[in-house]
């Protein structure tokens, strides 16, 4: 509550600057998105397609609608129903995965939600919920949610590389990003969380899933301390 309380603060603050011109308005939880508009700038991509897995709301805290409101378009992966309207509401034009993400050839599994005030731990994995369960904090209901490989969605909807790939998936993340075809499909920017948040005592930073992206090609261009921004090298000297 309280960092919500200073977010409305800043913003409230940065009025001024924005109808001077001189403010920029950020949409992501810690300006993810101004990061990643400098990047596109920088590569004279005007609109940058985008692939995000795990959007939870389409606008509030996400890193990809900023892009949408100035034209660009992608596909957007969200298991959780609360979302689905939002979704539909406010991202009408971009592409609505209805489903998880699946390492193998699992074609559905449980996704585990959680009260209104924590449901940006809502998981498919399960050790996610053991690791909350030991704050005494518990889901409310599991339900059944398909499941789609990332690149049989790749495949559907991409005739080239998507230039963003953002995923944000509570747990999930370095399985997902382990699965992901880099051959066929290397995006320029990747936003993923690089850390994990453990108990109220500490939070941990996935060294595997990082060094696992630097082994790709990528270089760590910014960390916000909850997301990491990656460039392929192969574009970070444009």
């Amino acid at each position: 509550m309280i960092s919500k309380i200073r977010r409305i603060i800043r913003k409230f603050y940065e009025i001024p600057n924005l109808l001077s011109g001189k403010g920029f308005i950020s949409y992501s939880q810690i300006g993810e998105d101004r990061i990643l508009a400098y990047l596109f700038n920088k590569y004279k991509i005007e609109k940058p397609t985008y692939l995000e897995i795990g959007t939870n709301h389409p606008v509030i805290g996400n890193n990809s609608y900023y892009f949408y409101l100035r034209g660009s378009r992608g596909v957007v992966i969200e298991p959780d129903p609360y979302y689905h309207s939002l979704i539909y509401k406010h991202r009408s034009n971009d592409k609505l995965y209805i489903c998880g993400i699946a390492m193998d050839e699992q074609n559905e599994a449980d996704f585990y939600i959680y009260p209104k005030k924590y449901s940006g731990w809502n998981t498919f994995s399960l050790n996610e919920v053991k690791v909350r369960e030991k704050e005494n904090i518990n889901f409310e209901r599991a339900i059944k949610v398909p499941l789609r490989t990332v690149n049989s969605i790749l495949k559907e909807n991409f005739n080239a590389p998507p230039d963003f790939l953002g995923i944000d998936v509570e747990g999930l993340d370095e399985e997902i990003i382990r699965s992901y075809d880099f051959e066929n499909y290397a995006p320029k920017v990747i936003c993923i969380e690089a850390i994990r948040f453990g108990d109220s005592k500490f939070v941990e930073i996935q060294n595997d899933l990082l060094n696992y992206i630097f082994s790709k090609g990528y270089e760590l261009y910014a960390n916000t301390n909850v997301n990491a921004i990656f460039v392929s090298k192969d574009n970070s000297q444009i």
